[in-house]
Formats: C-alpha cells, structure tokens, sequence
C-alpha cells in the first residue's frame, strides 16, 4: 500500500501506521465496519482512517484517500483527532477507529487511553468525514455502567447498521490496565441511536429543533438558520442548497417533495432582470424535475422516488441539489440590510 502526502507541507504526525483493513472500489456509500476500521465509497474516493504513533508511542488518528484502493494520499489535516488535555480519558492516547455514517453527520466511536491505561470509548461526530470535534470528555461508559469484566479496559468497537439509525456496537474489555494483550478479554455488544430525535430522510422548518442537537444548517446545507413565526417558519437558501437523502428503506412508490416560497417578482425586480425563476431538483448530478416561476409564489416539487433511486444509481444515499437560477443580496438594492444572497425559502422536504 502506497501512502503519500497531497500538501507540500504536511503535517507530521506519523512515524508508524497501523492499518485495520482492507478496503473494496464500490459504487456505493459503504458502511462496512470490520475490528475498527470502515470503507466509504464516496464521491469517487475511498477513505481509509487509521491510527499513527510518533517517536514517543503517541498515538493519534488519521485518514486517507483512494480513488483505485491502491495509492493513499494521507489528508493535509490528520491528525483528524489528537489526544485530550491533561487528566482527559484519552490523553494517553487514541486507537481503533469506527465511523458510521447517518445523515447528516458521520460518527466516529474511538479507544482513549488514560494516563493509567485505562481504556474508554469516546466518540466524535463530522459534517464531511475529514474534520472532526469530539463529543466525549470523560469516555461514554461511565464507571458504574462498567461491570467485573471490563472495569478496566472497553476498546475496539466495530459498527453495523441494524436500519433506521439504529446501529449494534461490539467492543472488546477487560480487567486489567495494561497498554498492550493478556487482559482477560472478553466482547460485549450494544445499539446505539444516531438518529438524534428525527427522521433523517425528512427536514421540516416546522419541528422542535431544540429536541435534536443536529442543526439545521447541517441538515440542508448551503441554508441559512431557521426563522419566522411558529407555524409558519423556513429556511432562506442561497442559489444552492444540499440535502442528504437516504433511500435504502423508502418504498419506491413514493415521492420526494420539496416545499417552499420563491419571491420571483422580486428578485427580478432588485435584480432588475426579466424573465421567469426556475426552481431544478438534481440528484447526484442528473436533474429530475423543475418548475418555473413569474411571481411570488409558494411551491412543491414532486419527483417520484423511483426518479431518484435511477439517478442514485442503487446507491444507499442520494445527493439531492435544489437549484435556483437567479438571486438576490436585499442590501445591494437598497431594499433591506440584509446581506445575505438569497434565492428562495425552504419550509419541508419530506415523502409521501
């Protein structure tokens, strides 16, 4: 296996790399998860996260990338995570990374060794599956959920889907705190919840987003945050937006419909340009319905599901791009303080 550099100064974290698998070309997302290491097959590249210790045995977390699974290009940010602050659960180090993937964010379960060696998983969460923020500080299995057998050590969990955002976590533990084998290891098992409170295939301006940590802007990306009056609240997007829409489990004969309000009228008018706003919805680069619009006017684009699933080419998830033609900055035209460049509102994307 080839590893290289695409920066011309990389950072240098790594002086031994130890890989936890094999990676397979695929057309798909993948979400394959094998002793701590997981193959995505996205955008045309596989990405490959691995853990690498420097001249005094720290160990810190990197990724990747492949567009034939044969020459690796190490990414100009790793460490994508480094080891926590003093006193932290992982600031001996960190090792065996697990990556899951439930729109909109990737999820990453890691190993976190403490300065006496006692080992706890602690997890992170990433919009792109490059940069990362830890969401753990004390490691998520706390000292009275731990039982005889791994009260000291929890270690190289492994993910695998079980569908709707449920996922079955297996790790390993043990009861003694020792860096390397031999600590009476035995495997537990448990599921985990990512879908935060929501249904990942829909995105409604409407709902209680103070019951979800997800955000908004995450969710649809290229939107600005939510605003309006109870009930009647949207998004402002600019001339694009993107929405991740999984399409493993949704019956085919379904349809997609995106929801919102175009100010057509007036953005030709502050704009001072003539003609007619076209709203195009395109999946993973093929365009699969649009509308036109003259005045300001609400709108629902349909496109039935089985449009989707061929534009997706089988894939488990579906880049869906909803396209305006034209925009607006209020601010430029004097109209408003506003700076913003917007093109429309979004209040649903849902099935039905």
């Amino acid at each position: 296996m080839l590893i290289g550099d695409h920066s011309e100064t990389p950072r240098i974290f790594i002086r031994s790399i130890f890989v936890l698998g094999v990676l397979l070309p695929s057309n798909k997302l993948h979400r394959l998860a094998r002793r701590g290491f997981t193959n995505f097959c996205k955008a045309d590249y596989l990405y490959l996260y691995y853990l690498g210790q420097d001249e005094i045995a720290t160990q810190r977390l990197g990724v990747a990338r492949s567009s034939d699974g044969v020459t690796w290009q190490r990414s100009p940010a790793n460490p994508i995570l480094d080891v926590g602050a003093y006193g932290a659960f992982d600031e001996n180090g960190l090792g065996e990374p697990s990556v899951a993937y439930a729109p909109p964010y990737f999820y990453m379960l890691y190993t976190g060794r403490s300065n006496a060696e006692i080992r706890n998983l602690g997890y992170a969460v990433s919009t792109d599956g490059i940069h990362w923020k830890k969401m753990s500080i004390a490691g998520l299995i706390t000292d009275r959920q731990r039982a005889a057998w791994n009260l000291k050590v929890i270690c190289d969990s492994t993910l695998l889907s079980m569908g709707n955002g449920k996922w079955a976590v297996w790790f390993g533990g043990g009861d003694k705190a020792e860096p390397a084998q031999n600590l009476n290891g035995e495997v537990g098992m448990m599921t985990v919840d990512l879908t935060q409170g929501r249904n990942v295939a829909e995105f409604d301006a409407n709902a209680d987003w103070d019951k979800t940590p997800i955000r908004s802007t995450d969710v649809v990306r290229g939107s600005f945050p939510i605003e309006g009056d109870p009930g009647k609240r949207h998004a402002w997007v600019g001339p694009s937006t993107f929405f991740t829409f999984p399409i493993e489990q949704t019956p085919s004969d379904k349809s997609l419909l995106v929801s919102g309000w175009v100010p057509a009228a007036t953005i030709a008018k502050t704009t001072k340009t003539q003609g007619s706003d076209r709203i195009s919805v395109v999946v993973n680069g093929t365009e699969v319905a649009s509308k036109e619009f003259i005045d300001d006017d609400v709108f629902t684009i349909s496109v039935p599901l089985k449009s989707v699933r061929v534009a997706a080419r089988d894939a488990d998830y579906a880049e869906v791009e909803i396209r305006a033609s034209r925009s607006m900055v209020p601010a430029e035209a004097g109209s408003s303080p506003d700076t913003r460049r917007l093109a429309f509102t979004l209040t649903s994307i849902k099935t039905q």
